[in-house]
């Protein structure tokens, strides 16, 4: 019974974060419980009508095996059935598969997850030593300086995966599911247009600059979409929120605003140094603003405390930077 009791509690002990399928073993107890007493009866009645004790064990043992062999290509079949296929993760269980299999050493992404996902930090053992990321493409991407990094991308959910990085690689597939529902890309950064030259540096650890200038001139009402490249060194420690204001000629007054987590899929305490981060950001325009020249600003607090980290470059800001200066015209 306590060789049962160790086997049932395994796959708790060995993961802190193990399936919710796996947890379903400690039933294995009262199962085993229950098979083992019925097999000592029939050994039992077995004895008493043979007076070969090695006769009477074998009746429970050819039970034993027939339901084993039994339950074994039941639960094969169950496992083939494609209708399990995504509820049972078994694409991401393949796709790492294929990935470890890989003899490359450049870094490893699996999309639209978090690295605390269950499967992720259960099998990125097996693609040691290469470094493992998980993010979600919606609130950011990640790029790594190494010349190239592979890519699992769950198609089902977003069939645009390969065109969200063309601006920023070559990307190239390296393996599609027959059912298009995940592929592998290898993706080889620009590395010039990721470069963080003029960056805007905040309390000496996150770099940040505009990744290209928004359209100008912008109208009232319209949503201006601003790309941000990300980089920290070292990681920051806490979780961090984005701000982008819209100001006029006095700073005091914030004619639009947005607030976004850095990344909250995939935080910035696990940024490594070699990653650049790419965020978009909406600020949308009000529609009752007078024309004229504007300036977009960025800065960062804590999320808890809502302190605002300090500008470290350029030295002449206090708390924000100004990113960029546009003109709102209501003819355009």
């Amino acid at each position: 019974i306590g060789l049962l009791l160790i086997a049932s509690l395994a796959a708790a002990i060995l993961t802190t974060a193990p399936l919710t399928m796996l947890r379903s073993v400690g039933a294995v107890i009262p199962l085993a419980l229950i098979i083992g007493a019925g097999a000592a009866l029939i050994e039992r009645l077995s004895a008493r009508l043979t007076p070969m004790r090695g006769l009477a064990a074998a009746a429970p043992a050819l039970l034993i095996a027939w339901a084993g062999i039994n339950s074994g290509g039941a639960f094969a079949d169950w496992l083939a059935n494609p209708d399990l296929f995504m509820p049972m993760e078994q694409h991401i269980y393949d796709g790492i598969d294929r990935l470890a299999a890989d003899t490359a050493d450049s870094p490893v992404y699996l999309t639209p997850f978090t690295p605390s996902h269950p499967v992720v930090r259960l099998r990125a053992w097996t693609l040691a030593p290469r470094p493992v990321g998980a993010f979600e493409p919606d609130e950011c991407l990640v790029m790594s300086a190494a010349a190239q990094a592979d890519y699992f991308a769950l198609l089902l959910f977003d069939p645009g995966f390969a065109a969200r990085f063309e601006r920023w690689a070559a990307v190239e597939p390296r393996y599609m599911d027959a059912a298009t529902r995940y592929a592998i890309y290898r993706i080889a950064p620009d590395q010039a247009r990721l470069a963080m030259t003029a960056a805007a540096r905040f309390a000496d650890r996150l770099a940040l600059r505009l990744a290209e200038p928004p359209p100008d001139p912008v109208s009232p009402g319209a949503v201006l979409h601003v790309e941000l490249l990300l980089r920290t060194d070292p990681p920051l420690e806490r979780a961090d929120t984005l701000f982008l204001h819209l100001y006029g000629a006095d700073d005091r007054v914030i004619h639009s605003q947005t607030d976004r987590p850095l990344c909250r899929s995939y935080p910035p305490s696990l940024w490594r140094a070699d990653e650049t981060i790419i965020q978009a950001l909406p600020l949308p325009i009000p529609a009752e603003i007078a024309p004229g020249a504007y300036r977009v600003a960025v800065g960062v607090y804590s999320s808890l405390s809502g302190a605002r980290l300090p500008v470290t470059a350029p030295t002449d800001q206090p708390d924000f930077v100004i990113l960029h200066t546009l003109t709102i015209d209501h003819e355009s």
